[in-house]
């Protein structure tokens, strides 16, 4: 809406979005990395000093950043066959579906040169807290855009927001769902979530 009805993303947006996507890496391949413990891969891992590196690296916090040095440890597990192998078994564990595509492009996503396209903006996943509100009109109508937090803990936040409807509200739901498991309880099929 803010691409196609708005003003588009303002340099300290597309700044936000950089930090997100960096944050969306490495918290994707952490996730990977315990995916190929999970699945019992290890044993097929190649490259396990950027393994046992990576692993060190996440116990400390997830950075805003990636320095070049990282952006390289992940670029090498990327390619490794235990974690692709993880990467095709992705509906066994929760992962954002746009990880591919970023890990793909990690060594370009993280230099200091890069500046977030729109496309890898909408790409990034961002975890919302509280509502955010935007505002649009859109042949002459005004519209109200709520962004909500969907996670189990958020929806106290604003279900009550939902108590009386004056139109008809539409749910929409990442089809992708129907292949993924929850991140509060993996036995969970993530769609049964979302209806």
């Amino acid at each position: 809406m803010k691409i196609l009805y708005g003003e588009g993303f303002s340099p300290e947006e597309r700044i936000e979005a950089k930090i997100q996507i960096n944050i969306n890496i490495f918290e994707s391949m952490l996730s990977l990395i315990h995916a190929v413990d999970f699945l019992k891969l290890a044993n097929q891992l190649v490259d396990h000093n950027s393994f046992d590196s990576f692993l060190a690296l996440a116990e400390h916090s997830t950075p805003d950043f990636i320095c070049p040095e990282e952006a390289e440890l992940i670029d090498n597990l990327w390619h490794d066959p235990a974690v692709q192998q993880a990467w095709d078994l992705r509906s066994e564990y929760q992962i954002i579906e746009s990880a591919g595509n970023f890990f793909d492009r990690v060594l370009e996503l993280t230099s200091d040169e890069y500046v977030p396209s729109e496309a890898d903006i909408l790409l990034a996943r961002v975890k919302t807290t509280g509502i955010k509100e935007e505002k649009y009109v859109i042949n002459d109508a005004p519209f109200e855009i709520y962004d909500v937090g969907g996670q189990r803990n958020e929806r106290r936040k604003w279900i009550h927001c939902f108590d009386v409807l004056i139109n008809l509200c539409y749910r929409f739901f990442n089809l992708i769902s129907f292949l993924c498991v929850w991140v509060e309880c993996e036995c969970n099929n993530l769609c049964s979530c979302s209806l």
